[in-house]
């Protein structure tokens, strides 16, 4: 049983998590609806998601797959003629090598997440990472979200998508610009850009800002706010709004995830120039 809960309200509201009536779900649908097919305030991203760029800086691809193939004596390697086209690709050749069991799953679940995704240090539950991830059963958790949503993406590209700091930044942005009355919040991670979010030490960055917080963001818009609890449920949900957008405007999920990745720092320059949040600091927000 999925809760949504509405500070603005004051109550609990206890909801299957994908019900047809469930407002915050179908409010927050229709906003990545209108993102991905540039209505609205969000023509600037009509057909957009090409221009997706992983990993941002160091080596490319195939420089990693190379990597990885003369540390494993493996034989990986994906085509394409651009960044994007390469890692659509990449996810269909893991995803098919795990299917026919042709595949060193623990080493390359540790070249997704520190070479290719990029988290330098390896957590220490990362077997029950593996084991979730295999057999597509959601761990219990969202801690270590960013690093295990990358095996889940990787491994069943089709059924899930990655959720980091940057879609988790995009996700909220996208539904504060949207004309839906009713949406629904997504926990902020740690990230290492400076304009989406910076580590929490840091305090640099969108996520950081006191204003667009969990326990504030009902005060900076008009929209009625709803949280995902228990908190484990929020990788579950927002696979299963992703599924549901996917079907409306027949893109597939990864096209969903990484048209939202990559706009992030778009959609702060955006919302940090828009007339209804001219009164919000925007100072610790790089330009």
């Amino acid at each position: 049983m999925l809760i949504l809960y509405s500070k603005k309200l004051g109550l609990q509201l206890g909801y299957p998590i994908m019900m047809d009536n469930q407002k915050a779900i179908d409010g927050c649908i229709k906003s990545i609806v209108d993102f991905c097919e540039g209505n609205g305030c969000f023509g600037r991203y009509r057909d957009k998601v090409q221009n997706y760029e992983w990993p941002k800086k160091g080596k490319s691809i195939d420089e990693l797959l190379e990597e990885y193939n003369s540390s494993n004596g493996a034989k990986l390697s994906v085509d394409g003629k651009t960044n994007y086209e390469k890692n659509v690709a990449l996810k269909k050749l893991i995803s098919k090598k795990l299917e026919q069991e042709d595949l060193n799953i623990r080493a390359v679940s540790k070249w997704i997440i520190q070479k290719w995704g990029g988290i330098t240090r390896l957590s220490k539950n990362i077997e029950a990472y593996i084991d979730c991830a295999k057999e597509k059963k959601y761990l219990d958790t969202l801690d270590g979200v960013a690093s295990y949503s990358k095996l889940f993406a990787m491994f069943h590209y089709k059924e899930f998508a990655i959720y980091d700091a940057r879609v988790a930044v995009s996700l909220n942005i996208v539904q504060l610009l949207s004309a839906e009355k009713n949406a629904l919040f997504f926990p902020f991670l740690p990230g290492r850009n400076k304009i989406t979010g910076h580590d929490p030490k840091d305090g640099r960055g969108f996520s950081r800002l006191n204003e667009f917080s969990k326990t504030q963001i009902v005060n900076t818009s008009l929209q009625e706010w709803y949280t995902t609890s228990p908190r484990a449920e929020v990788y579950r949900v927002y696979n299963d709004i992703l599924k549901r957008v996917s079907k409306r405007i027949d893109w597939p999920l990864h096209d969903i995830e990484m048209h939202l990745f990559s706009k992030a720092e778009d959609l702060v320059h955006q919302i940090r120039g828009d007339q209804r949040f001219k009164g919000v600091d925007w100072q610790s927000v790089s330009l």
